[in-house]
């Protein structure tokens, strides 16, 4: 079970870091899509701690970000 946490912290670590190389082309500022985790946490402390409003905002961000690319 930690071993599939981890696969998916690693995964929207990938996709914070991807919306904020693609973001601000289409117009989504950096500041909107927030931080990839933390190294020094590690990936596993984005699913342990994040709360509701912040995995919201982020999923928002996703959503705005998909929409514009073709």
């Amino acid at each position: 079970m930690r071993a599939g946490f981890a696969t998916v912290a690693e995964h929207y670590d990938q996709l914070l870091r991807s919306m904020q190389a693609l973001g601000p082309e289409v117009g989504i500022l950096p500041s909107d899509i927030g931080q990839p985790t933390d190294p020094d946490w590690g990936p596993s402390a984005l699913l342990r701690y994040g709360d509701e409003r912040f995995l919201k905002h982020e999923q928002s961000v996703i959503d705005q970000l998909l929409l514009k690319l073709p």
